[in-house]
C-alpha cells in the first residue's frame, strides 16, 4: 500500500492470508520533502512522532471503514456493480491483471455526471 501527497509518502506491507483476511507486515515507512525535514534535534523528534502518529491515525480509519465494507460484502442482498469514475485506478488495475490471466477484461468504469 502506497499513499503518496505533496510533501509525504508512505507505505506499508499487506499480505493476504485467505479471501477475507489479510496481515498487516511490520514493514512500513515514510519520506518526507527534504525542504521540510528538520536538520537535527528537538524539531526532528517531534516530526517523528507527528509523523507516526499521524500515519497509526490514518491506517486505523482506514480499517475501520475497510472493516465495515468487508463485512457488508457478505450480506446476501449485495449486487455486484460498475466501478465508478473515482475507482478508475482499481480499474486499470483489474484490467492488468485480466490481461495478464487472458481473461475478460472489466467494462469501464461509470464516467462522472
Amino acid at each position: 500500500m502506497v499513499s503518496a501527497s505533496l510533501n509525504r509518502g508512505f507505505w506499508m506491507s499487506l499480505q493476504p492470508d485467505g479471501p477475507d483476511r489479510v496481515r498487516v507486515r511490520v514493514l512500513w515507512g515514510g519520506t518526507i520533502a527534504a525542504p521540510l525535514w528538520p536538520e537535527e534535534g528537538q524539531e526532528r523528534a517531534a516530526m517523528r512522532v507527528e509523523i507516526k502518529e499521524t500515519f497509526d491515525r490514518v491506517n486505523m480509519e482506514d480499517r475501520t471503514i475497510l472493516e465495515s465494507i468487508a463485512r457488508s460484502l457478505k450480506s446476501d442482498h449485495v449486487v455486484s456493480g460498475r466501478l465508478g469514475e473515482k475507482e478508475r485506478t482499481i480499474w486499470e488495475f483489474q484490467r492488468l491483471l485480466a490481461c495478464a490471466l487472458g481473461v475478460p477484461v472489466p467494462a469501464a468504469p461509470i464516467p462522472a455526471e
